[in-house]
């Protein structure tokens, strides 16, 4: 009967001395199982479709960087492998995807894709967020964050932004004589500079200028001048005269002056604006920031003359270094939970910060809306030594319209194209091109807002 108490006072202390370890948390097993409880709790993963990084490299890079922000010690960060195809099929796959059941938490979007996803109530108010967290909207551009709102409403923060430039061929104006273009210049100094350099024929042809076909390069010129596509009824506004004006003025440049390849020759030949001036045959063209990294690769880094930039012209009377260029439109994913989309936020802060800014410029030659000190020396690092006005691009400047500010943006765009490109070519006359205009976007301004009932 001893024994047995013996024995049990035995186990009782064992036990007991077993609990108090276990309380004091000093055993090395507990210590390990602790330390394996801690690093197994899970992280929010929070998937990106982005048309800005788009290369593994591109992606690896971001991810690298995430991970030295607060928000990466409870934040995974993944990518949505954006699946190839033109632009409206991208579009069509993200649209899939948002309406079913996808896992997307944040993507971007062009403009007519921004207000179409919007109206579907496909992104969530950002504004919540950033008034609780005290987040500064506007250090990524006041200009972008107006024109990233509808109807007040910020649904995307812009955190990559474009500014269209003047690009110059050095050697030609050497040759010529002639002073290089400066930051204030309109766009009449740029038509009489054009028709200077303008000379020979045939393989000795010497173009002045080159540009993209696209509806921006003359209706940015009108405006240039303050005036938006749409009026405040919410009707078109292209029975404004700077519209006819400006289109016009790109007529004259191509067809009365012949200062640059006409339309009709870029559709024959399959032309590409940056690949034109790259042949080194075009004294100045009007092309948007991004061209520096397409003529390194048409010429593969072995530059056969020196180029520059200046500030795009401007119209008469408005102020040096007004230029068109719209954002990259991203935001969060409103069907997502309330989880989900706190730690998409704090992803999308990220994608604004000045270290997500230096990938872009290290990685993709894009410029970033936030602008520090180091990311301006390391985009202008990655220009050729002779771009010698390579921070003009980083100069204040104030964004305005590129294409229409409304749901019907990509339709009213087309409808632009089309018919100017009927008077481009001598197809049509401009009154006829601008009345259709006129007409078919107030048709497609009706549609769309009939489609929202």
């Amino acid at each position: 009967m001893k024994k047995r108490r013996l024995m049990a006072l035995a186990l009782t202390v064992a036990m007991v001395s077993m609990s108090l370890a276990g309380c004091s948390g000093k055993t090395a097993a507990t210590e390990g199982a602790k330390t394996e409880v801690a690093e197994t709790i899970p992280k929010t993963v929070v998937n990106i479709w982005s048309a800005t990084f788009d290369t593994a490299p591109e992606i690896a890079a971001f991810q690298e960087a995430f991970k030295g922000s607060e928000a990466s010690k409870t934040i995974e960060v993944t990518f949505e492998e954006v699946p190839a195809g033109t632009n409206q099929e991208k579009a069509d796959a993200l649209l899939t995807n948002l309406i079913g059941e996808g896992n997307i938490d944040i993507f971007d979007a062009n403009l007519g894709e921004y207000f179409n996803f919007a109206s579907k109530g496909m992104f969530e108010d950002l504004e919540p967020y950033a008034q609780a967290d005290g987040y500064n909207l506007n250090m990524v551009g006041e200009d972008n964050v107006v024109l990233s709102r509808i109807n007040g409403d910020l649904y995307a923060l812009p955190y990559v932004q474009s500014v269209w430039q003047l690009y110059y061929n050095k050697d030609l104006f050497d040759a010529a004589g002639l002073s290089y273009p400066t930051d204030d210049m309109t766009w009449g100094e740029f038509r009489d500079l054009a028709k200077q350099l303008t000379k020979g024929d045939g393989a000795d042809k010497q173009w002045g200028f080159n540009m993209p076909d696209w509806v921006c390069t003359w209706a940015g010129i009108a405006t240039g001048q303050g005036i938006n596509f749409i009026k405040e009824d919410g009707t078109s506004n292209l029975d404004n005269p700077a519209f006819k004006e400006a289109l016009q003025f790109k007529y004259d440049l191509t067809m009365v002056d012949k200062s640059g390849p006409s339309l009709a020759e870029n559709k024959v030949t399959k032309a590409n604006y940056s690949k034109q001036f790259s042949a080194g045959n075009v004294a100045m063209m009007i092309a948007g920031d991004w061209v520096h990294e397409s003529i390194r690769a048409n010429l593969e880094g072995n530059y056969t003359f020196q180029y520059d930039v200046a500030a795009i012209p401007h119209p008469e009377g408005a102020a040096a270094g007004t230029t068109f260029g719209a954002p990259r439109y991203t935001g969060i994913n409103a069907k997502r939970s309330e989880e989900q989309k706190k730690a998409a936020w704090e992803v999308l802060k990220f994608m604004a910060s000045p270290e997500a800014g230096k990938v872009l410029v290290n990685n993709c030659g894009t410029l970033p809306a936030v602008v520090t000190d180091d990311i301006k020396d390391i985009y202008i690092a990655r220009l050729p030594e002779f771009v010698t006005n390579g921070a003009v691009i980083f100069n204040d400047h104030k964004h305005v319209e590129e294409k229409p500010y409304h749901m019907a943006s990509s339709q009213i765009d087309k409808v632009m194209d089309e018919e100017a490109q009927l008077f481009l070519t001598d197809s049509q006359d401009i009154d006829k091109s601008i009345g259709n205009m006129i007409k078919r976007s107030n048709d497609e301004i009706k549609i769309a807002q009939d489609a929202l009932k």
